[in-house]
């Protein structure tokens, strides 16, 4: 018989399972969801800048780690306009940057020029890092002053349904 500890340990485990698992899917959206909005879409997070950097076995340490470490996850680009995405999943829709950065062990966020997607069971919102830092609050994508002349709120409705679909909380 496992233990309480050994229990919670599973407990926390899967949880990060759970997360990563939601995190990769709102990535997955927002490619597709981008993509169908005509933009050029390419990952690029370390994972496919530094392949291979993220080992576990052998973590990197430093300053230049940190912020291969933190680089956004996709470049989009429509229009001759490019634009670098973060995107997050969080349950209850709430995403703090500068307490993200706290828990990273880092002085600051290194891209303030990205924008940060956040996706929830609810809705898909967005904000330019550096305004994130400075207190400003998500917005809907399609009401982002420097996307909505890109994107479509159309597109965007048929894409939060996969929203619902697979970041179901009950």
């Amino acid at each position: 018989m496992e233990s309480l500890q050994e229990l919670l340990a599973e407990d926390k485990e899967l949880s990060k399972i759970d997360s990563n698992i939601k995190g990769a899917i709102a990535e997955t959206i927002a490619e597709e969801m981008f993509r169908a909005m005509g933009f050029e879409v390419r990952k690029y997070g370390q994972e496919f800048a530094v392949p291979g950097f993220g080992s576990r076995e052998v973590p990197q340490n430093g300053e230049a780690a940190d912020v291969i470490r933190l680089m956004p996850d996709l470049v989009v680009t429509k229009d001759r306009q490019t634009f670098l995405l973060e995107v997050k999943y969080r349950a209850n829709g709430k995403f703090n940057l500068n307490e993200f950065v706290k828990s990273k062990k880092i002085d600051a966020y290194p891209y303030l020029y990205a924008y940060v997607v956040l996706f929830s069971p609810d809705h898909i919102k967005i904000q330019k890092a550096e305004d994130l830092i400075k207190g400003a609050d998500f917005v809907y994508l399609d009401m982002h002053t420097d996307f909505k002349d890109f994107v479509d709120a159309n597109i965007i409705k048929v894409y939060l349904r996969s929203c619902w679909k697979y970041f179901d909380t009950e």
